[in-house]
């Protein structure tokens, strides 16, 4: 997988360095004093995860990168119209852009069916100047739940969060999401997912839509699906959400921590020797859905929850 990251800030260095990690093919795209202390150091990630260092292909001229799988945009979103010359020796037939993009996108409608399918935004895409340069059946959706920061040049401070939700623009699973996603989840990346609910082997077939998921049971949430097998503990998803949360309110901040320790002490009893700690379990996550402040404490409780009433964990 050959990966170009076109404006590698902070964002978009720290993507480039854990695809590096993960044996991708990566190229980061940067200039002044930045791209030369990558160039001569690489890049260094300071991280309360764990540092390390990533030795990538650093420059300032796309045409020395030629043709890439996968162009991740780490450019304000105000700069997409004028970055023509710089995306212009990057695609080839196949080629999907990232756009690391917090908000609506200009592709917001292509794809999405109903009466607005495929309608221009002119607040994100004036004169469709936007699409012109970035064509919107190139565009994969991300969405960046990681904060970080450029401490210095060549030096990225990774603060908190590891999470990138990616789709399609028609939310249907496709090749080119799955493979970037194992590239991602590869080099230490958790996309979206951890929140949903487990389907049973006999619900395989369900339809992957809104309506389709919900009538079942689990949601669909941000179209990312997770494979586990029974060798994955689900202490790894609470120990995610603990990582995860950032403090600000008590429910979450206590109410992951509580479920983490709940499950590490049922992890080796099932039956009546764990109904006190499911019952726990089950108070607790009450408490993160009904009372945290932002949806990371609402649904941290989900996959838990899912795992003991759809799969019978800890029976």
């Amino acid at each position: 997988m050959k990966v170009a990251v076109l404006g590698a800030g902070a964002i978009g260095a720290y993507v480039g360095a854990a695809l590096h990690r993960a044996g991708a093919d990566v190229h980061l795209i940067a200039r002044g004093p930045h791209l030369a202390a990558m160039r001569r150091y690489g890049v260094r990630v300071r991280s309360p995860r764990g540092d390390f260092t990533a030795h990538t292909r650093a420059t300032d001229d796309p045409a020395e990168v030629g043709p890439v799988d996968y162009v991740f945009l780490g450019l304000k979103a105000n700069s997409y119209a004028a970055c023509g010359p710089l995306i212009e020796p990057l695609p080839h037939d196949t080629t999907a852009v990232v756009a690391a993009q917090n908000g609506i996108p200009w592709w917001y409608f292509h794809r999405h069916g109903g009466p607005y399918d495929g309608r221009r935004l002119q607040s994100v895409d004036p004169s469709g100047a936007v699409s012109a340069v970035l064509a919107p059946e190139r565009a994969v959706g991300c969405v960046v739940y990681a904060a970080t920061e450029l401490e210095q040049p060549g030096v990225v401070r990774h603060l908190e969060g590891t999470r990138f939700s990616i789709g399609e623009p028609g939310r249907d699973v496709s090749a080119r999401c799955l493979a970037l996603s194992e590239a991602m989840r590869s080099g230490g990346l958790l996309l979206g997912g951890a929140a949903g609910g487990f389907v049973r082997p006999d619900e395989l077939d369900i339809p992957l839509t809104f309506e389709g998921t919900r009538q079942a049971g689990p949601t669909l949430g941000s179209g990312v699906v997770m494979a586990f097998d029974d060798t994955v503990p689900l202490l790894r998803v609470a120990e995610f959400f603990r990582d995860e949360s950032c403090g600000q309110c008590v429910p979450c901040r206590v109410g992951t921590v509580r479920q983490e320790e709940a499950l590490r002490r049922i992890v080796e009893h099932t039956g009546a020797a764990a109904a006190d700690d499911i019952t726990l379990l089950r108070e607790v996550g009450r408490a993160m859905r009904d009372a945290s402040i932002c949806g990371l404490g609402q649904t941290a409780w989900n996959a838990v929850e899912s795992a003991i009433d759809r799969l019978g964990a800890y029976e």
